[in-house]
């Protein structure tokens, strides 16, 4: 008679058409606990995951410190996102700054 909420969780978000804001969360979501494990954390504080669209993950910071570590570590964070998703979904990362 009940269902499990996470089985119908993806039905729900497809019908209310809100795939790509909750895939955009997930992406930023997934950004920042990576920041987290890959940087030191005072560096990690400083970076923030602004929008994901089209594939490519947008970031800003005023430290130029961080940023050149995201840059550093591009591919690793790209890898570690799309493995935690289960899918090829961040392809690029663009900086502001």
């Amino acid at each position: 008679m009940f269902k499990d909420l996470k089985s119908l969780l993806p039905r729900v978000i497809k019908s209310a058409g809100i795939e790509a804001q909750v895939e955009a969360f997930r992406v930023k979501q997934i950004f920042h606990e990576v920041c987290h494990k890959i940087m030191h954390r005072e560096l990690a504080a400083r970076v923030k995951a602004t929008h994901f669209r089209g594939n490519i993950l947008t970031v800003a910071s005023i430290s130029s410190l961080a940023m050149r570590e995201i840059q550093y570590f591009e591919e690793k964070i790209i890898a570690e996102i799309n493995n935690s998703l289960g899918t090829d979904v961040v392809r690029q990362i663009d900086y502001l700054s």
